[in-house]
């Protein structure tokens, strides 16, 4: 099932306060002290039983099978969402070069939902795409986004294909093509197609 099995726990933490463009070190030590671990609680969900998790000003709408995002609601407007995964087959990629030898291959009709609980101050959504891919949704009380981290790797190669692997995001948003990407903690980089 991959590694993301074999992980027993995890530490979430706000920073506060740091300078910009400069870093701060944080420790963890272990402590002869007994503490409280949270595990979190269940999830709100809607009559669907689709699971709801609720940021500031927002509300992130979670299929409760598949784990994958289906909407976003705000100020009173829903909007659908969809994410998908795939992979090009690659010739010589690199970290700089993308050089897909066909079309995108679909990775996304086996996601299911592993894990959802309610923290405080957070939610969180974890989801199993394949054997290879996983990802987990967070979404914070107090913030205007919703975070994703990904997990992938080690890439099935047994088919000696190179895969350049993709998500892509669609919606109903009317945006006239423009879209922001955090790039390398670039937050907030315009994009546009023409």
């Amino acid at each position: 099932v991959g590694h993301h099995a074999q992980i027993t726990h995890e530490l979430v933490f706000e920073a506060k306060n740091l300078p910009a463009l400069g870093f701060t070190t944080f420790f963890v030590t272990k402590s002869n002290t007994k503490s409280t671990v949270e595990n979190g609680k269940a999830v709100a969900t809607n009559a669907a039983g689709d699971l709801l998790l609720k940021g500031h000003n927002f509300e992130a709408v979670v299929d409760h099978k598949s784990g994958q995002l289906k909407a976003i609601s705000r100020a009173g407007k829903s909007h659908q969402v969809a994410q998908s995964w795939a992979y090009y087959p690659g010739k010589h990629s690199s970290a700089y070069e993308f050089c897909p030898s066909g079309g995108s291959v679909d990775l996304s009709g086996g996601s299911k939902l592993i894990h959802s609980a309610q923290f405080e101050g957070f939610a969180e959504v974890t989801v199993q795409v394949n054997e290879w891919i996983w990802q987990t949704m967070r979404v914070y009380a107090d913030r205007d986004y919703v975070e994703l981290d990904q997990t992938i790797g080690p890439v099935a190669d047994g088919d000696h294909i190179s895969k350049e692997v993709i998500t892509r995001f669609t919606t109903d948003l009317k945006s006239k093509g423009v879209f922001y990407t955090d790039a390398n903690g670039r937050q907030d980089v315009r994009k546009c197609f023409l």
